[in-house]
């Protein structure tokens, strides 16, 4: 096909016609400017339509062979590992990169984390959610007070690959920043706090090894905040408490407290 519309490329420059005639007339042939161009030069130079010879060496690594053989491989399983390919084919990895990369057009995606839901759980979301929905179907989402915990743990953060130490000896360098310590149970602190759509609930700090269970929660978080959030922060307006389903929010005795 390309064959064809350079030779009538070159049949229009040899009748006269300019380069800007011939894209006219071959408009319905979608051709560039650059293809025009590029087809009387190699003519004017070379007397022929056909590409020029190829210089430098013949590509004999990334072949066609080689190419459909790997992509057979990923999609038997899109998990393969470039370097085991690498190797099991007897080639570069740089090439092999290269090839899966620029020939193939694909890339390393990281697999990612999800929590596992069994048909159990994924049928009381569903539920849930259809419960939330009716709730909340007359515009009322600006009358909800979200609230959650969060633990935040007192100790130096690493990135075991990257956090390196630059020095001439590793004898030079001082215990103090050499390593990391690390221990059981380190420093922690608890936050707790609610939002809703125009407002916020103070901030509850739970102090250290304190642990959360029912009694706790109803002493340090609901008796305190929750119990004049609605004067506070609702204006005595009907609103809605949001709580995941922790064990010490689910407990009979915080569902007491609540009813």
């Amino acid at each position: 096909m390309l064959e064809e519309i350079r030779s009538k490329i070159v049949t229009f420059h040899e009748s006269g016609f300019s380069n800007s005639e011939i894209l006219k007339r071959l408009k319905n042939d979608k051709v560039n400017p650059m293809l025009i161009y590029r087809t009387i030069k190699r003519y004017i130079e070379t007397g022929s339509v056909s590409d020029r010879k190829r210089i430098g060496r013949p590509r004999s690594a990334r072949t066609p062979a080689l190419k459909n053989s790997v992509r057979c491989r990923i999609l038997r399983n899109p998990r393969r590992s470039m370097q085991k390919m690498s190797r099991e084919l007897c080639v570069n990895h740089e090439t092999m990169r290269k090839l899966v990369v620029e020939d193939l057009g694909m890339k390393s995606y990281k697999r990612k984390n999800v929590h596992h839901l069994n048909d159990s759980i994924r049928r009381k979301r569903l539920e849930r959610c259809i419960q939330l929905k009716a709730r909340f179907a007359s515009g009322t989402e600006d009358q909800i007070l979200f609230s959650d915990e969060k633990l935040f743990t007192v100790e130096e953060a690493s990135n075991r690959q990257n956090d390196r130490i630059l020095a001439s000896r590793s004898q030079d360098i001082p215990d103090s920043i050499k390593y990391i310590d690390r221990v059981q149970k380190p420093l922690s602190l608890m936050v707790w706090a609610g939002v809703s759509a125009d407002s916020r609930t103070n901030l509850i700090f739970v102090p250290q090894r304190v642990k959360i269970n029912s009694q706790t929660y109803r002493e340090l978080v609901l008796e305190p905040e929750i119990a004049s959030a609605g004067e506070k922060l609702f204006q005595n307006h009907p609103w809605n408490y949001q709580q995941d389903s922790a064990p010490a929010h689910a407990s009979k005795v915080s569902q007491s407290w609540f009813r």
